[in-house]
């Protein structure tokens, strides 16, 4: 697929002689560009099953979050993310190193520690806001209820990001389960599973070539309008030194404001779906999970998708076991957890998952990244006016939700800020020691905050509406989770404050 940069339509009210009459002129033009429709914002997220990738592996170093950030549970710590370069790689840390990680890119980047989930989840249904196992509702009547609703879909419904009818409001892109509330299934709630269809149909279904001819390009008016300058200084419509000091001046500010809308009339300003071509290799039966070998084709199909603005949000799960030449099995992810072997095993079981998700990041997730922000759109490019997001199943070790890991990036079209690394553990109290665990799987975990403002912050960022995510007085994504039963760390937390905090934004992460 060949991506070809869109130039600025330049328009100029009037020509010549007549442009020089009217003193308003130089407001005029940037009225005419602020009615430009507005941009749209975009979301993907992804997530990595799994987890198992200690902490001292994932994150930044601790003193990268060297400045005291306030919270309602407790406070937390953040600073600006600072690389280093190792062998032609940026690395933020073990696992966040790439060589296409770029400054540029660092710089619209974020990385969240200490966002937790304090009870027993499975196998991450957390990650979109939901609750149950929501692969196995269609079968299991009594799982259908409001907290099986994701929040992709709460984004793919609102008019806050479609404005208007879109062809598709969400690709799922993989299995694992997002799902909407069904107005057709009454006000007492219940769900409807997104349909997944294959990248072929999926490509189908967002892709528009356009029926309309390619604009003649607009012949700029700037040199005739400079000609009339000079025959006017020249006496052509009059004495030129009767022209005043303050005249003279006015219409030399307002050539100079003419000559730079000119140097910006070739400035790429967006992507046309003209410029989407056929993706080879699309698959034509509904895939389970993104792999090493479809990730290229994947991620081409969710450019086009914004490129021919079809779809704006995206949900994807990726597949684990093999990256990079590093294969692990399920039995390995668990041997993560010194609780299901001895501590050398889940040392070298940890530095192999550390491998593993260490290439998706640097690969699939860096290319995806890449693309978008070499794509213009609007004052920014599409990265700019993105969220991608990619959370894992869980932290250090399988089924425990302390520090979940969120790395994103993009500022939803600058309603994000970017270049952070957030921690927002509790660092004064002290490391997890009970239950088993032990050794390097201990270092650096603390309790944290709830993992559902992060959904609120997005939420937000997008402006969707409360009304429509906090039905039938629902307080926030994570409001179910005073009846779950606690995990092994669930003395660990003040789950009260965790949840009426979830309500919130997390702090430092808006604009």
């Amino acid at each position: 697929m060949t991506v070809r940069k869109i130039g600025r339509r330049f328009f100029l009210l009037g020509a010549g002689g007549a442009m020089l009459s009217i003193p308003a002129l130089r407001s005029i033009l940037p009225k005419a560009h602020a009615q430009d429709p507005a941009t749209p914002r975009r979301m993907v997220s992804f997530m990595t099953g799994h987890g198992g990738v200690w902490q001292p592996e994932m994150f930044p170093r601790e003193s990268m979050a060297g400045e005291r950030l306030a919270h309602p549970v407790h406070d937390g710590h953040r600073g600006r993310l600072t690389p280093e370069v190792e062998g032609g790689e940026t690395v933020l840390s073990p696992t966040l190193r790439a060589a296409a990680l770029t400054p540029a890119l660092v710089s619209k980047m974020n990385v969240l520690r200490g966002l937790d989930v304090p009870f027993y989840y499975g196998h991450a249904a957390h990650i979109l806001g939901s609750y149950g196992p929501l692969t196995s509702t269609i079968d299991t009547p009594e799982l259908i209820v409001p907290d099986n609703v994701t929040a992709d879909q709460v984004l793919a419904r609102s008019s806050a990001v479609y404005p208007f009818e879109p062809r598709l409001r969400t690709m799922a892109l993989s299995d694992g389960g997002v799902a909407f509330r069904d107005p057709a299934m009454g006000p007492a709630g219940g769900f409807r599973p997104v349909e997944r269809l294959s990248p072929r149909a999926f490509f189908d279904a967002v892709f528009v070539p356009s029926t309309e001819p390619t604009p003649e390009p607009i012949e700029s008016p700037l040199e005739s309008v400079q000609e009339s300058y000079r025959r006017l200084l020249a006496g052509r419509f009059g004495a030129g030194s009767r022209l005043s000091r303050a005249d003279r001046r006015r219409l030399e500010q307002y050539l100079e404001t003419l000559s730079t809308l000119e140097a910006g009339r070739g400035a790429p300003v967006g992507a046309s779906c003209d410029e989407v071509g056929p993706i080879a290799g699309l698959e034509d039966e509904p895939i389970g999970l993104i792999t090493e070998e479809n990730y290229r084709r994947i991620n081409q199909l969710i450019v086009a998708a914004f490129m021919c603005d079809s779809c704006r949000v995206v949900h994807a799960n990726v597949d684990t076991y093999s990256w990079g030449g590093v294969s692990m099995s399920h039995d390995d992810w668990h041997a993560t957890d010194p609780r299901a072997s001895d501590e050398g095993t889940a040392r070298t079981e940890a530095h192999r998952a550390r491998q593993l998700t260490q290439t998706y990041f640097a690969t699939a997730l860096m290319d995806l990244v890449t693309q978008l922000d070499s794509i213009s759109d609007g004052e920014g490019t599409l990265l700019d006016n993105s969220l991608v997001w990619w959370a894992s199943e869980c932290g250090a070790s399988t089924h425990h939700g302390d520090s979940i890991p969120v790395v994103s990036f993009g500022s939803a079209g600058g309603r994000i800020a970017t270049g952070n690394y957030l921690d927002f553990r509790n660092r004064s109290t002290p490391e997890f020691t009970s239950d088993g665990f032990s050794g390097g799987m201990m270092e650096g975990r603390h309790p944290g905050v709830s993992f559902f403002q992060w959904t609120t912050t997005y939420l937000d960022a997008f402006g969707v509406p409360r009304s429509e995510w906090q039905p039938e007085g629902r307080v926030a994504f994570s409001h179910a989770a005073s009846s779950l039963a606690a995990s092994d760390f669930g003395d660990g937390w003040d789950r009260e404050a965790m949840e009426a905090a979830s309500v919130s934004p997390l702090p430092g992460v808006l604009t």
